[in-house]
């Protein structure tokens, strides 16, 4: 966590993103058009669209496949990496959030 930046309830569970991400996704998918992705994380992007079309903002299914792509890897090759990474995360689950609210 960045000192400054107030902690999100979610943090604990950053090392789990992907799960996080495949687990607002499935809510997201299932509110919208009935339908749940199958554990393919190469479909979730696609269902996902679908699911929202236009009110898929470019930038948070940018994030989303990077952080997806990243949900392999065991360690980041950097801090710089890790950070862009959280950053990711906290703008895809605060706009996912206010999908889920509407």
């Amino acid at each position: 966590m960045t000192p400054g930046r107030p902690r999100r309830y979610w943090e604990p569970f950053y090392l789990d993103r992907d799960q996080l991400c495949d687990c607002l996704c499935r809510r997201l998918t299932a509110k919208h058009r009935g339908e749940i992705n199958q554990g393919d994380h190469g479909a979730v992007v696609k269902l996902l669209r679908a699911a929202l079309g236009n009110e898929l903002p470019n930038r948070q299914e940018a994030n989303l496949k990077a952080l997806l792509e990243q949900k392999d890897e065991l360690q980041y090759e950097s801090r710089d990496d890790a950070e862009r990474a959280l950053e990711r995360l906290e703008e895809f689950v605060a706009w996912a959030e206010t999908q889920l609210l509407k």
